[in-house]
């Protein structure tokens, strides 16, 4: 099955109304209830190919603090030190 986000939050939301269902959904409980609900908040993201746009992917996982980088190169053309790189640019930055 193909990942989408709008997916993924539909699920999650599916799960906390089933698990607590005369309970308010807050932004936490469905943090919790994503696939990636037990990892830390995401710091950067590497968008290849050039194109300006999140493509449905971590739309909610993404917070104002999330550093999105465009690179121009395909997926495919990516180095094995691209990302270790973009991530040793990014604390640099800090």
């Amino acid at each position: 099955m193909a990942y989408t986000s709008r997916d993924e939050m539909a699920r999650a939301m599916l799960r906390c109304v089933e698990e607590y269902p005369h309970t308010a959904i807050t932004a936490q409980s469905l943090s919790d209830k994503l696939h990636t609900g037990d990892n830390p908040p995401v710091d950067l993201v590497v968008r290849s190919s050039g194109m300006y746009r999140l493509s449905d992917f971590l739309l909610w996982q993404c917070h104002e603090d999330t550093q999105i980088q465009i690179a121009d190169a395909m997926w495919p053309e990516f180095g094995a030190w691209e990302p270790f790189m973009r991530l040793y640019d990014l604390y640099q930055a800090r």
